[in-house]
């Protein structure tokens, strides 16, 4: 979110469709690939991931016996990258 500036957001939603979102958890992340998935059109294919990802950190727990540490980085396979030009 820090990259983000509200005023530079709101000039690209003049031009393009623009979503933000912010995760601070486990649950959030998990949202946020399923909305991605309903946004690109493979929200099968990100429900399979959630549960996926899901099931991965249940096992993880339970073969550590620990708690979670909520804190996360989501690496994309396919990265997006967006560039653009500042007029100065």
């Amino acid at each position: 979110k820090e990259e983000n500036i509200k005023e530079q957001i709101i000039e690209l939603s003049n031009f393009f469709p623009v979503w933000v979102t912010e995760v601070n958890n486990l649950e959030d992340n998990y949202s946020m690939i399923s909305d991605i998935g309903k946004l690109t059109g493979k929200a099968m294919n990100s429900e399979q991931l959630v549960k996926d990802l899901q099931l991965s950190f249940e096992k993880y727990r339970l073969d550590k016996n620990e708690k979670i540490n909520e804190k996360c980085l989501v690496l994309l396979k396919t990265q997006i990258i967006i560039m653009s030009t500042s007029k100065n």
